[in-house]
């Protein structure tokens, strides 16, 4: 009742048998003598506070005192991880728990992975090192009772071994294109260098070793194709 106190002469109730606008959900299964049980099904949160007994005869009035506490509490997953700050990645250590903001302790649940049910029972879920397959949305329920799902946790786990794969590619390649870069440096520097100490050499058209010109005989002068081999 919304008005849990006194003798509740007021309502709203949450079953009235003269009421017409009762929910679906909450149900009177006993009678007008001597059973006075109450059905609620697909019980949540919302249906936690007291519950009180009142009924009106034709020469009286009572109510039910004290009544009943009634306390729902939704399963929630929760983690916990060896990596204090930042993602979580490729071999942290990570738990996932299962559990109920109730005094009794859990003995055995129901894991799920994106819908699928899972072969573990234990209300800790454990992974001593972690991998990019085991991301995806968890959640449990009650040992067989479905119906008593948790809300979805997610968790996504970074794969580290795919950026270090690529850095040791990229390394080597960065190398070999600074060696190739360096010793072209180096061979145009000799190549000025030689330059500027054989000036009249390149001014006369003196051959050095690096040139070789083929000769053409006098007879075929006329129709010779001249070619210089560098």
């Amino acid at each position: 009742m919304n008005s849990n106190y006194g003798n509740c002469i007021d309502g709203p109730y949450v079953f009235d048998s003269k009421a017409n606008n009762n929910q679906n959900n909450i149900q009177y299964i006993g009678d007008k003598t001597s059973d006075c049980s109450l059905l609620i099904s697909d019980i949540n949160v919302a249906h936690s506070g007291e519950y009180k007994f009142r009924i009106v005869a034709s020469d009286d009035r009572w109510t039910g005192y004290p009544g009943v506490h009634v306390s729902v509490h939704d399963l929630k997953v929760s983690m916990s991880r060896s990596r204090i700050n930042g993602s979580t990645i490729t071999g942290d250590s990570v738990n996932l728990s299962c559990s109920l903001d109730c005094p009794d302790d859990l003995s055995e649940v129901q894991w799920f992975k994106n819908g699928e049910l899972m072969k573990q029972t234990n209300p800790i879920l454990i992974f001593n090192s972690i991998i990019a397959e085991d991301s995806g949305n968890y959640s449990c329920s009650l040992r067989n009772f479905t119906n008593t799902l948790s809300k979805e946790f997610s968790i996504y786990i970074e794969d580290v071994s795919e950026s270090s794969s690529l850095l040791i590619i990229v390394l080597p390649l960065v190398s070999i294109v600074f060696i190739i870069a360096l010793f072209l440096s180096m061979l145009i520097l000799r190549g000025k260098a030689n330059i500027l100490e054989n000036p009249k050499e390149e001014e006369e058209g003196i051959p050095d070793s690096d040139y070789t010109t083929l000769q053409i005989t006098a007879e075929t002068q006329a129709s010779a194709v001249y070619s210089t081999i560098h």
